[in-house]
């Protein structure tokens, strides 16, 4: 099993699929701090993890977070709206590669 262990010693799990930039995917209102492009997504019909408690939180305390709230989406979005999602996962890839190379 693949993991890494951060500098507070807590061991996260990881896969690793594939070659090129990483995107790391994260179940990440528990988890703490970022400063690399964070997208955060949230539907504001989740009824498991509620919005005021999750990614309005983290969106105020990531650095730089974009925040993507979608009207009306269950907690399941990532399944259950996957046509929505996905492109708008892939623009924020597309654009924060696009930023880094224009800074290099």
């Amino acid at each position: 099993m693949s993991t890494i262990t951060t500098k507070d010693g807590t061991e996260i799990y990881y896969k690793d699929w594939g070659e090129g930039q990483p995107v790391v995917f994260s179940h990440g209102w528990p988890l703490r701090k970022f400063d690399v492009p964070t997208l955060i997504m949230h539907g504001d019909d989740d009824q498991i993890v509620l919005i005021g408690a999750s990614a309005l939180l983290s969106s105020r305390l990531v650095k730089g977070a974009t925040l993507k709230v979608y009207p009306g989406f269950p907690h399941g979005m990532c399944q259950s709206h996957k046509d929505v999602i996905n492109p708008d996962l892939f623009a924020f890839c597309k654009a924060e590669a696009t930023r880094s190379a224009a800074q290099l």
